[in-house]
């Protein structure tokens, strides 16, 4: 994975781009048609390629609003569907009320357990993918407790699929900073942003950096592995870190990692193979700057993110300069040059208003 990146990086870049507009327009092309444009780098074209395709259905969760068109709530066919979801769901003492997003993922609907108490059901099919990474992390977070992540609360098999029951969120950051930004605001004050980053900052830490008796009996550092915005979940008036189906049992440096993170989101290690307790610093870093600046500090693109992961430098020219410092450390190249840890980087931020 060392050699993922050849120093022709254009070239490269534009190979990789030429593929995402194919993909863009449904076109379903052999991968020697990108590898023959670049003989010379096709080991490095193949690679990149496989990891956008692996990225592919790490799509944000579309609400369900979305798909009125093709989900009829008084059709026959939505109707007999919702009946043997239920069905699967009753077993098990929940009840089914409405699908609230689809997603890469599998679908979520909010449900209510014993004595009405409001719960969000997962769904996903175990010829999904997805399905052995949801499993694995049941492993990790059936038994971990914290008061910034989310509970889960059960999991079965039923009809090839795999159910989760967890606490239902009511909503998540960037829906929270869109509820701003249809009001007319700037995004989220700063006040409420940094105690939200603190209690996500509080939540990362404890998985990073304290060891955990697991379901197998191991005890194992965990890292999430998807910090995003749209896992950055509001329940009440708190932040709980939620989807934990990429997560995993990680070291001081783990190398040939089998997990992924969000393109937009990912840090520079993790396109050479390895991930560090400080990868999902990064990835909050990311998050902030979306919601401070209004963008992302580095192209969301997938091919240029690929590209150029090793090279790129964060446009952090919309953030307040006091805070600019304390990003680029969170935003280091060199996972061993940021943070110690996500409280020490938020608690930096909010200095910055003093």
């Amino acid at each position: 994975m060392n050699n993922l990146f050849p120093n022709n990086i254009p070239q490269l870049m534009q190979v990789l781009e030429d593929w995402e507009y194919s993909r863009l327009k449904g076109e379903k092309l052999p991968l020697e048609y990108f590898t023959n444009q670049c003989p010379e780098y096709s080991e490095q074209i193949r690679r990149c390629i496989t990891m956008l395709e692996d990225m592919d259905w790490l799509m944000e969760p579309v609400p369900i609003s979305r798909y009125a068109n093709i989900v009829d709530a008084n059709s026959s066919l939505n109707s007999n569907f919702e009946q043997e979801y239920n069905a699967c769901c009753k077993e098990f003492g929940y009840q089914l009320i409405e699908p609230i997003g689809y997603g890469g993922s599998g679908q979520i609907w909010k449900a209510e357990g014993l004595g009405g108490m409001p719960v969000a059901i997962k769904i996903i099919s175990l010829d999904n993918k997805l399905s052995m990474k949801e499993i694995r992390a049941l492993d990790l977070f059936k038994t971990i407790r914290h008061p910034h992540l989310l509970s889960i609360f059960g999991f079965w098999f039923k009809n090839n699929k795999l159910w989760i029951a967890s606490e239902l969120a009511d909503n998540n950051l960037y829906e929270i900073h869109q509820s701003y930004l249809d009001r007319g605001d700037s995004g989220i004050p700063f006040s409420l942003l940094i105690k939200y980053f603190a209690e996500a900052a509080e939540a990362i830490d404890f998985l990073n950096l304290q060891k955990h008796r697991l379901l197998s009996g191991l005890d194992s550092f965990v890292q999430h592995g998807d910090i995003k915005l749209h896992n950055l979940l509001m329940a009440g008036n708190s932040i709980k870190l939620g989807d934990f189906g990429l997560a995993r049992c990680i070291g001081p440096e783990t190398n040939n990692h089998s997990g992924y993170f969000t393109t937009a989101y990912a840090p520079p290690e993790y396109f050479e193979g390895k991930t560090f307790p400080a990868s999902d610093q990064y990835s909050l870093a990311i998050s902030y700057v979306r919601l401070r600046a209004g963008a992302f500090p580095f192209s969301d693109k997938p091919s240029e993110v690929i590209a150029s992961a090793r090279f790129r430098t964060p446009d952090l020219s919309k953030i307040p300069s006091s805070e600019r410092p304390h990003l680029e450390k969170a935003l280091a190249r060199n996972p061993r040059e940021r943070w110690p840890d996500c409280k020490s980087f938020v608690r930096a931020l909010k200095h910055c208003a003093t």
